[in-house]
């Protein structure tokens, strides 16, 4: 693909572009070639196949160029693509925010049960660190009588989460605040709180791979210390901002949890657990009363 002097089918610029990712030790390289063309050409992945002798047009060509580029220079494929699934949701990204992760996913599954099981009482809910809003977006489409509170301290993630929630029609159930969690507090109290708050630690952060530690803001990832800063506070406003017998879901480092459950458990909080897909404690379960 040096040179547009040839014609460019779709099934030559699939076995071109999974060879040049390959090689350039991308993870699913076939994949994300097809992601990208169908985003040139505005298609679904099965149109590919159905087309796959189609020639691309020089426009589409140069595009599709650009975008290779960008994705050999380790940027995420969702930043490029300017979109991502998560959970029963489409939603904008870019790098205002994380790209969000299968384990939140994972704590918003959770989140659902506990709604499930708690209908009468789950009217309010809190997201700490909305990044894209991913979280309270999810379940506001699924719950539309909830009220959801969205809070941030970047209001570019801020505006990102807003948009999100005009595009998936839930902009009357969300509301946001630009907030430092860290110094400040919201004025309402909430019957379930939920935060993927920055959780990876100064030493780990610095070996992240490229598309993390080039591309995401460093201040949703990582509290340029040993990890617990957020844990420790939510320990310590979470008694102030939950009605009693509130619950909160906190996600946390594959090595975290010993250290976050005393945190809590110091504080009188009742913690139990969620194992992600790989065995590892993953997200928190907590409660001010024995209700777990």
């Amino acid at each position: 693909m040096k040179t547009f002097d040839k014609t460019w089918t779709v099934i030559d610029i699939i076995r071109w572009g999974t060879e040049y990712f390959q090689n350039k030790q991308i993870d699913s390289p076939r994949l994300t070639i097809e992601l990208l063309l169908c985003e040139v050409l505005n298609c679904e992945r099965i149109s590919l196949y159905t087309n796959f002798e189609k020639p691309l047009k020089d426009e589409e060509l140069q595009k599709l160029k650009e975008f290779i580029k960008r994705r050999a220079n380790r940027e995420p494929l969702q930043f490029i693509l300017g979109k991502t699934k998560f959970f029963n949701t489409e939603l904008k990204i870019n790098n205002s925010a994380i790209v969000p992760r299968p384990e939140t996913e994972l704590m918003v599954s959770i989140a659902d049960e506990i709604i499930q099981q708690n209908i009468d009482k789950i009217k309010d809910v809190l997201d700490i660190g909305t990044g894209s809003g991913c979280i309270a977006i999810s379940l506001a489409k699924k719950y539309p009588n909830i009220n959801f509170t969205a809070i941030d301290i970047n209001p570019n993630s801020l505006q990102l989460a807003k948009e999100n929630a005009i595009y998936n029609d839930v902009e009357n159930s969300m509301n946001f605040l630009n907030l430092d969690i860290l110094t400040n507090v919201p004025d309402e109290k909430y019957d379930l709180v939920i935060s993927n708050p920055p959780y990876i630690s100064k030493q780990e952060y610095e070996q992240l791979e490229p598309e993390i530690l080039n591309y995401e803001p460093k201040e949703a990832l990582t509290d340029n210390s040993d990890g617990l800063t957020f844990y420790r506070r939510f320990s310590d406003i979470f008694g102030v901002i939950m009605t009693p017998n509130a619950f909160f879901l906190l996600e946390i480092a594959y090595n975290q949890f010993e250290d976050v459950s005393k945190i809590f458990k110091e504080k009188g909080f009742e913690i139990n657990y969620v194992q992600d897909w790989s065995g590892i404690k993953r997200i928190i379960i907590g409660q001010k009363q024995n209700r777990y």
